[in-house]
Order: C-alpha cells, then sequence, then structure tokens
C-alpha cells in the first residue's frame, strides 16, 4: 500500500548579483537584489517517490541600471529515492 502526503508551505528566497567588472571598471547597471515570497505544494507516494511545485512573486527588487528581471517565478522537481 503507499501512502499520499500533500503538504503546503510558505517559501521566502531572495537572490543577490553584485556589479560587474569590465577591464578593471565596475559596471554601474549590472547589480541585483531581489526578495521573492510564494507557495509550494509538496506530493509524497510512500517513501520513494515525490513532486514538488512552486510560484513565487518578488516583494522587492532593486537593479541598478536597465536590465531584465523576473517578475515571477515558477519552479518544480520530481525525486525517486531508492
Amino acid at each position: 500500500q503507499r501512502d499520499l502526503n500533500i503538504a503546503t508551505k510558505l517559501n521566502v528566497s531572495g537572490q543577490y548579483k553584485g556589479k560587474d567588472t569590465s577591464n578593471g571598471n565596475k559596471e554601474d547597471s549590472t547589480g541585483l537584489n531581489a526578495v521573492f515570497w510564494g507557495p509550494e505544494v509538496n506530493a509524497t507516494i510512500g517513501d520513494s517517490f515525490g513532486t514538488f511545485v512552486s510560484y513565487d512573486i518578488p516583494l522587492e527588487i532593486q537593479n541598478s541600471g536597465l536590465q531584465a528581471v523576473a517578475t515571477y517565478r515558477i519552479r518544480g522537481g520530481i525525486r525517486y529515492r531508492f
């Protein structure tokens, strides 16, 4: 018999990228600080199989110039343990 377990949680994650250096000079438009939060759903079946999916939205984004930044993130994964 295989047991099905489902759990939810709230994630808080961050992203940091310092300013790049080119030819010894710091580039002013390449730094990024971001904080994301959002729900995650985990499911496990028995002891071997598991999966998760999460959806993160930004609480705060600070970038140092004109650059593309994420407006949301979707993450997922599958695991099998033997």
